[in-house]
């Protein structure tokens, strides 16, 4: 049954979307972009409308929307069936691949950043009005973070009355989907041949870093009691992760000490010197972490800014694109868009907002060089309007958000060279081939200029959070060489792969090279755990204990109230607060570390976590005073807390049972799990 349920909830989402992009057809009738945009612009209202009024549950909307697509597709259904279907079916195969990768590894849970994503799209499913109360600091609203896509995913989760996991589950499939289908657009517009267009979206989706190619030769893969997952995992990491983090684990062999040799102590800055973690996250990387964050909504922002730049840059193919030729592609509309874009990144990944700015300012230049001048009233109109409909959540936002200044990076921070180079090769050998380009495709000039100068700036340039010593360049790097890396594969490559033949196959070597990961990936999906298949939920992890699964049933359908789960003495990557989001209810404690940072470090976050673990204890002094300060209604007593202290559960029942009734699950003698209640909280 829930495999029907998967069918039909995915038969549901493509005829609502391919209905959306066809209602923006006379205004925008370039389909893949139609789609994003029409995507982007519903979740944008919204999420404007309901900064003055929450609207709830909207299960309501999706029988009108249905229908109104399916007449919208019956008015278009001559040309969907000449010529837009292939632009669909490219959708449809990536929607499918990506539902097929999900259905396998569904799980949400604590490795990664998944519990934070989690705790922002339950927040948002509770419809009331923005910003929500955070759901990992019940007395305080969720008004920090650029959490704009997380909003989407909960609202596709109340539209279409799924649980908040099932909605971020379906969310990441339609993110890839947007993703593929704009890449495929933008390569379409210079190659015409199929295969190259699927090599780069191949490369671009699942491929790596320029570590890629040489991670099953330079890192030991030899390491005790290891499996063929953990080595995937291990390499999939090493891809992302390989400049101050696994060039530490280096095979020990001639080329390993020649090219990544270790700097003499005496050339350290100081003796306890640590190499600088210096991240560049690809979309395979995320989609193997299973995450739904921030960065795959900023390069979401960047196809999208990239299709409009290419559909007002470029010569047209109409083999390409199966239109007609010449038809009439809405400049004005393209310009809006591509102005939209820019306030946009604001709240979807704000660290990535001066390289967008960047993109327009470039393109805004290289039109003046032309002497063509951009069309200004569409540039207003889409970037003050997107920036009107945005400024009720950054009047909140701004407030919170912390002060990153953007400073010089000191010399000790600067990535060592034979790092930068073993990382970046494709992207530069891509830029070099795209200068030398430049005299027969003058939008490769823009492309090549801009990426050059952001790759540049971000080595001698960064946010100054409050990260430091070998984390004090993480964020910036993270988020900044994700966001220009493929950028460049798809700019450059799309030109590239449609020049002439000896541009074309070098072109195609580097793809392949970079497509190496993807044996990783593949070898990960075959022998990784898959006991979770199908259970898209998320929380398989977590109901496999009966124990746990009977509690989160139980909370699910409880009244709604402040759950409490026993805090880890880790304050981030913990089961902690699963329990709470999973049946859709605030946890009294989420994870300290992170909203500790989000909000600048006030000292009262990490005291109450302290007293968290203390009353876990049963050692907390006046435990019912402080369960009213926080508003518990529900305490949950689950094995690990039985297995850290058995003895614990009677001091706290001592402590609350005069105002806390006390439902056991699990009885072995004097050991019990289940939840106290209080049935009238204050």
């Amino acid at each position: 049954m829930s495999l029907i349920f998967l069918c039909l909830t995915a038969l549901l989402l493509l005829v609502n979307l391919a209905g959306l992009a066809l209602l923006l057809r006379p205004w925008l009738p370039h389909y893949p972009l139609a789609k994003v945009v029409g995507v982007l612009g519903f979740c944008l209202l919204w999420f404007f409308v309901e900064h003055f009024v929450g609207l709830g549950r909207v299960t309501w909307l999706w029988p009108l929307s249905s229908a109104l697509a399916l007449v919208i597709l019956y008015r278009w259904r001559a040309e969907f069936k000449a010529c837009l279907w292939r632009q669909e079916l490219v959708f449809v195969l990536m929607f499918i691949v990506a539902l097929f990768w999900k259905f396998s590894f569904p799980n949400i849970d604590s490795h990664a950043e998944q519990l934070t994503d989690l705790a922002f799209i339950t927040s948002y499913m509770s419809g009331v009005t923005l910003p929500p109360p955070d759901y990992w600091l019940p007395d305080q609203r969720l008004d920090f973070y650029y959490s704009f896509q997380q909003y989407g995913a909960a609202l596709l989760g109340r539209i279409l009355g799924l649980t908040a996991g099932y909605a971020m589950n379906l969310a990441t499939v339609v993110m890839l989907s947007m993703l593929a289908s704009l890449a495929w657009f933008v390569a379409g517009r210079f190659c015409a041949p199929r295969w190259s267009r699927v090599l780069l979206v191949y490369a671009i989706m699942v491929g790596g870093t320029g570590i890629a190619p040489f991670t099953h030769f330079i890192l030991d893969q030899s390491k005790p009691g290891s499996d063929r997952a953990f080595t995937a995992t291990t390499n999939l990491w090493a891809n992302v992760r390989f400049a101050g983090m696994f060039d530490a684990d280096l095979r020990d062999n001639k080329l390993t000490r020649t090219l990544f040799a270790k700097p003499a102590e005496a050339t350290l800055p100081s003796p306890d010197f640590q190499a600088r973690d210096l991240p560049l996250e690809t979309i395979s990387y995320l989609t193997f972490q299973g995450e739904y964050h921030a960065p795959q909504g900023g390069l979401l922002l960047l196809f999208m800014a990239l299709a409009c730049l290419t559909l007002l840059e470029a010569p047209q193919r109409e083999h390409a694109q199966g239109g007609k030729s010449g038809d009439n592609f809405a400049p004005r509309m393209l310009q809006a868009v591509l102005a939209a874009s820019v306030p946009l990144t604001l709240i979807t990944n704000t660290w990535v907002f001066p390289l967008q700015v960047a993109l327009l300012l470039a393109w805004l230049i290289y039109r003046y060089v032309r002497r063509v001048p951009p069309d200004w009233p569409a540039l207003l109109l889409g970037g003050v309007g997107a920036l009107a409909l945005t400024y009720p959540f950054i009047s909140h936002f701004a407030l919170q958000a912390l002060v990153t200044p953007i400073t010089w990076v000191t010399p000790v921070d600067h990535t060592p060279f034979n790092r930068f180079m073993v990382i970046h090769w494709p992207a530069l050998l891509l830029l070099g081939l795209g200068a030398l380009q430049m005299r027969h495709q003058r939008y490769a000039l823009l492309l090549v200029t801009l990426f050059a100068g952001l790759l540049l700036a971000s080595e001698f340039l960064y946010a100054d959070d409050p990260m430091g010593e070998q984390y004090n360049r993480f964020n910036s790097v993270l988020k900044w060489w994700s966001w220009i890396y493929p950028a460049i594969l798809l700019g450059l490559g799309s030109i590239l792969l449609g020049s002439g033949r000896w541009w074309r196959w070098t072109t195609v070597v580097i793809l392949l090279l970079v497509s190496t990961s993807s044996i990783d990936m593949a070898a990960y999906w075959y022998f990784g755990d898959k006991s979770a298949m199908g259970k898209l939920n998320g929380h398989h992890w977590l109901t496999q204990d009966q124990v746990d699964k009977q509690i989160l049933g139980w909370l699910t359908v409880a009244p709604m109230g402040v759950v409490l789960e026993g805090p880890a003495a880790e304050g981030a990557y913990t089961p902690t607060s699963a329990m709470a989001l999973f049946a859709g209810k605030p946890a009294a404690i989420g994870w300290p570390n992170h909203e500790a940072q989000w909000r600048g470090n006030p000292t009262f976050i990490a005291a109450n976590a302290e007293q968290a673990r203390a009353f876990y204890l049963g050692t907390l002094t006046d435990a019912l005073g402080w369960l009213n300060i926080n508003q518990v209604r529900y305490i949950v007593w689950v094995r690990r807390d039985q297995t850290r202290d058995p003895t614990a559960r009677l001091r706290i029942q001592d402590q609350i049972g005069s105002a806390y009734d006390w439902k056991p699950f699990w009885k072995n003698g004097d050991d019990e799990l289940g939840v106290w209640i209080r049935e009238n909280p204050r």
